[in-house]
């Protein structure tokens, strides 16, 4: 899924069309046309929730352009160049909470409330595990009515099976992979490398040039709260040592958070818990900072013609997790403890084929599944 406007065709893309004499709308495979303009993804409901872009052409010849609440792609606007763009842009980085449109004057924004709190009070672990399984099930159970072939290569990680147990749990038609597929096109020989280097997610990614869907696990780590970056934020607020509790105790996160790069985000948060109570004084503060990080957090967004499946990507799912009381939350930061019950109530079988460590000995069990 990726676009540029400007005032000429940008030859980065095989697909360009002129609006209005002015803006060309320049984009990678897979887009469809529709009566207001173009759209690429999906939907999960009239809420903008999914994994879409739409361009939209109004009645002033404004070009306005719409997706999701968690907007799954980076946007930048040049103005000294007139480029509106998520490949490889310079300029000004425009937030998720932006909304945008392109008029004869230039880009114009308005801001959108996507981090309210509506509801601050505490939950315990079981009505986290329901209220989680209830926001995927309704996805899978969506997901499956549309006939498009579809595909999911594990990881041998939490996020991967938690997508193969969803699978199982609603007798899904999916091929599992055991090896890595990536056809090229024009597109993908002009610009892969160079958006490998900008954005690490395409480092992990599939490509094929018929239609389908590749279920994924972006966004897992930081939407369930395991993402090094937020956690120390959180543990820092609520006065939690991470670095002490990962001396103590081993578990699915342990060998993955002691690595130096990680251990020094711990580390430099904790010592500047003070500064970071300053900077958010309440949890609700927090808890918007926190939102504004994952949901500008961009991963996966659609390649060509291969559309990515990300159910991961729902900052519903971080407030949902984020309502944990803290000391509770201390067991999911050793362990994964709340995405391996959320894995277990959809397909407990899936959870054998789960690697020890995370991001050690990746296909560690995966022989279990493969039979090999």
């Amino acid at each position: 899924m990726f676009f540029s406007f400007c005032p000429w065709q940008d030859d980065r893309f095989p697909e360009h069309k002129l609006i209005n004499d002015q803006w060309w709308f320049n984009h990678d495979k897979g887009w469809q046309q529709t009566d207001a303009g173009w759209i690429k993804g999906y939907r999960y409901d009239q809420l903008d929730h999914g994994n879409h872009c739409e361009v939209t052409i109004d009645q002033n010849s404004d070009i306005h352009i719409k997706h999701d609440i968690d907007r799954s792609f980076p946007l930048w606007w040049d103005e000294s160049r007139q480029v509106l763009t998520n490949l490889l842009g310079s300029g000004e980085n425009i937030w998720c909470d932006d909304v945008v449109k392109l008029t004869p004057n230039g880009l114009y924004k308005t801001k959108k409330n996507i981090y309210e709190i509506t509801n601050q009070s505490s939950i315990d672990y079981d009505t986290l595990i329901t209220a989680l399984y209830n926001n995927l099930h309704a996805k899978i159970i969506q997901f499956k009515q549309d006939s498009t072939q579809k595909k999911l290569f594990l990881s041998g990680g939490i996020d991967t099976l938690i997508l193969l147990a969803m699978a199982r749990s609603v007798d899904l038609d999916v091929e599992i992979l055991d090896y890595d597929h990536f056809e090229y096109d024009k597109f993908l020989d002009l610009n892969l490398e160079h958006i490998k280097a900008r954005h690490w997610g395409y480092k992990q990614m599939h490509h094929w040039q018929q239609d389908c869907f590749l279920m994924t696990g972006a966004c897992g780590d930081e939407f369930f709260m395991r993402g090094p970056n937020t956690l120390s934020i959180w543990c820092a607020w609520h006065g939690i040592c991470i670095e002490a509790l990962l001396s103590k105790n081993d578990g699915y996160h342990t060998k993955y958070f002691q690595l130096d790069k990680n251990l020094s985000i711990f580390k430099q948060n904790y010592l500047n818990q003070d500064r970071i109570r300053d900077l958010y004084p309440t949890k609700k503060d927090l808890i918007k900072q926190i939102l504004h990080i994952n949901a500008n957090d961009h991963q996966h967004w659609h390649l060509g013609n291969t559309l990515t499946w990300t159910p991961f990507k729902d900052l519903e799912l971080s407030r949902l997790c984020m309502a944990l009381d803290a000391e509770e939350f201390v067991d999911h930061m050793i362990n994964a403890t709340i995405s391996k019950k959320l894995l277990c109530k959809f397909d407990a079988s899936c959870l054998q084929f789960l690697s020890t460590y995370k991001n050690l000995d990746r296909r560690q069990n995966l022989y279990k599944l493969f039979g090999y």
